[in-house]
């Protein structure tokens, strides 16, 4: 379980990172740049679910 979280974390902070990237725009960034840092940036929803749906599961545990 704690590995879980982990793994959501590192996702989440990489995830931001790289998605930081798309307000980039006006810096002269290459497509693929911008495709890759939008991709990360709708990605970063996906962790915040997962920990969410955890959380909810360790609620029923109290």
């Amino acid at each position: 379980m704690v590995r879980i979280i982990y793994l959501d974390g590192i996702r989440f902070l990489s995830g931001g990172i790289i998605g930081t990237a798309h307000h980039w725009y006006w810096t002269g960034q290459t497509n693929f740049t911008m495709a890759l840092a939008a991709m990360f940036s709708a990605l970063e929803v996906v962790p915040l679910t997962l920990l969410t749906l955890d959380a909810w599961d360790y609620i029923g545990y109290i």
